[in-house]
Parts: structure tokens; sequence; C-alpha cells
């Protein structure tokens, strides 16, 4: 009976381990314990890690990786076309050349956009890009994102959980990863994709037996577990089905039918019945189009004009510009001013000698005329 239990206490960590991709994370995950800080210009590679708590508490390895792109720079990525900005400055372009000016998280609070506008704009971004790396099938398309960057002294920290860049590819990787398992898509790397950084020593199941299990459908991955040799009693299938489920009826969680849903969908290839928040993703990824995303870069727009009204109102219209830059551009705007009243003082007198000019011509036509005439 002991070894029964302890057999079945292995299994159920073993597989809360291999499952723990499964748990929905919003890509702006809570702010606890170390709430992680952007330094100025930092950049990294793909997948540097350090220490975290797993749901288990026990210390797995996390990321901190900058991506392709300083947080403190410009995204370049291509601008999206087809729907109408919310105001002259507010399309995706505008909006990408502003980032690490005007928002962003190394961008001071009192000259542009504060954390919560910012993680908004982020949030935004990384479902759009998403959505638009879905129509391609790739998540190469996030990779200019901004990532993850650790504590640096004062400046802003972004766990790599909590930054667009996971954002964007935990996304539409859930949607590919659906397709995999629907068998559509072959490549196996949408799986390890979901496992990466899920490696724990000692784990009783492996990376292959999971993928493999996968390969053959959401609804059968739990009874090819068992099949491959992972061993466990009925409890232990039971609890597996509440992950996997075979029907519907199987799931106790939001998680769980979310996930049903989203495989069901795209294996049917109806996206009106994936959930709502992945609709116009999966439309994009099955059309291979990137017409559905306009309504989450009209949202994009409208979010970042309403905050961008606030900060012009704020900053006297100069959002982004240091007390230096103010004063510069003050002194430039003072300048201009004065050039323009000159001008238009100039302009004043010349009308004004062109006005006396003009008198003095009437009045001696008029004499001309009158002399003329006394004579007829």
């Amino acid at each position: 009976m002991k070894k029964g239990l302890i057999l079945i206490t292995v299994i159920l960590f073993a597989l809360i381990l291999i499952l723990r991709y499964v748990e929905e994370k919003s890509g702006r995950t809570e702010k606890s314990g170390a709430e992680i800080q952007v330094e100025k210009g930092a950049q990294g590679v793909f997948l540097p890690k350090t220490k975290e708590t797993t749901d288990m508490g026990d210390e797995r390895e996390e990321n901190y990786d900058s991506g392709l792109v300083s947080y403190d720079d410009p995204i370049t990525l291509s601008e999206g076309e087809g729907f109408e900005k919310a105001c002259d400055k507010g399309s995706i372009k505008d909006i990408y050349i502003a980032h690490g000016k005007i928002w962003g998280y190394t961008v001071a609070s009192s000259r542009g956009f504060n954390e919560s506008e910012s993680e908004a704009i982020y949030s935004r971004l990384a479902q759009y890009t998403a959505c638009r790396a879905a129509a391609q099938r790739s998540i190469d398309y996030c990779n200019k994102l901004p990532a993850g960057l650790k504590k640096v002294g004062e400046a802003h920290s972004v766990p790599m959980r909590a930054s667009a860049y996971y954002e964007c590819v935990e996304t539409v990787n859930r949607v590919i990863f659906s397709d995999f398992m629907a068998g559509n898509a072959k490549e196996k790397s949408s799986c390890d994709l979901i496992l990466a950084g899920q490696a724990f020593e000692g784990k009783p199941m492996s990376d292959d037996i999971f993928c493999k299990a996968a390969g053959k459908g959401l609804v059968n991955m739990c009874m090819s577990f068992k099949d491959q040799g992972v061993k466990g009693d009925e409890a232990t299938l039971k609890m597996c089905f509440t992950h996997f489920p075979r029907t519907l009826s199987d799931c106790s969680s939001k998680n769980c039918k979310r996930r049903y849903k989203l495989y069901t969908a795209i294996k049917n290839k109806k996206y009106k019945e994936c959930p709502r928040e992945y609709k116009d993703i999966c439309r994009a990824y099955l059309s291979k189009s990137t017409k559905p995303c306009h309504k989450l870069a009209e949202d994009l727009s409208e979010t970042y004009c309403d905050f961008l009204k606030r900060v012009n109102k704020v900053t006297g219209n100069a959002p982004g510009m240091s007390d230096e830059d103010i004063k510069h551009h003050a002194a430039q705007l003072e300048a201009e001013a004065i050039a323009e009243r000159k001008l238009k003082e100039q302009e004043r007198l010349q009308a004004e000698r062109d006005r006396k000019e003009n008198e003095q011509i009437t009045k001696e036509i008029n004499a001309r005329v009158k002399k003329l005439l006394g004579k007829e």
C-alpha cells in the first residue's frame, strides 16, 4: 500500500511538472517576489536563466532575456495596414517609433506613459504581433519584441514571463501546438517550445514521451502516456484527463475548457469555435491572412491615443522630452514666435507703405482727371 502511494505521488509530481505549461499566464504575471527592473540600453541573448520558485515550491530556472530589441529602442516590425488609426500619431508605425521615447518601461512617467499604461500597450502589442505571427504560422515575428531584463539599480524590471515577447510567443504557440495535436502541424518544434524551460532533473516522464502523446491528439494523450509505460492507477489517469480532456465534461477548470475548445476549433478549422480571446488569432492562423488582426490593431491604436492625449496635456504637447530638451524646444518655439512676429510686423509696415503709395497715386490721378475735365 505504501509503495502504491509513493508511486502515485511520483506520477502526480511528474505530471504536474510536465503540465506546468497548461497553466495560463496572462503574459503580465503578478508582481510577486523580485520585481524586475529594466537597465537602460541592456540587451541579451535567447534564454539566459535565473532562478524562480515553481508552484511545487522547488527552484526552477527562469529567463530574463531581452530578446532582439532594447527597451530604449524603437520597435522595428513592419507596419500593419488596412485599419483606421485613432489619432494623428496613433498608427502602428508611430507606436513602434515612440517605444523607448514616449512609452515603455524605461521612459520617465513624468514625461511619458506611466507603468500601467505602458503595460497595457505592451500587452495589446503582443496580441497584435501574435496575430500576425499566427498568419505566418511562425513565432519568428515575435522576436523583435522586448523580453525580460534583470533588476539594475533603480531601473524598472520585467520578468521574462511578464514580457511582450513571452506573451506573443506563448499565445501563437498555443494555437500552433493545438494544430500539432490535431495532426496538421507536423513539426515537433511547437511541442519542444511548449516544454522549453520545463526540464526538471529526475523527471520520470521524458519530453519525447510527452510530444509523442501530444501527436496522438489532445483527447488521446492520457491513454498514450499509459501505452508508453507511464505508470499510474485510476486516480492518476482521472487527474490526467482534467488536464488533457477527452471531452469537455472531463474539465473542472476554465483553463482545461479553454484548451479543449482551442484544440477542437483548430482541428475542425472553425475559428468561431475558438475561445473569445483567441478568435482573431485563430482566424488569422487558419486563413493565413493578417486581415483578422485589424481589430487588434485598432484597439491598440485607440488605447495608445487615449494615453497619449493625457500625456500631451501633462507635458504641454512635448511627450518623451527631458527637462533640457523641453527648454531647448521652448527656446526654439520662442525664437520661431519672435521671427513670426517680426515677419508679420514687416508685412504690416509694407502694407501700410503700399496703402499710402496707392493713396498718393489715386490722389494724383484724380487731380489729373479734374484738370482734364476742366479744360474740356
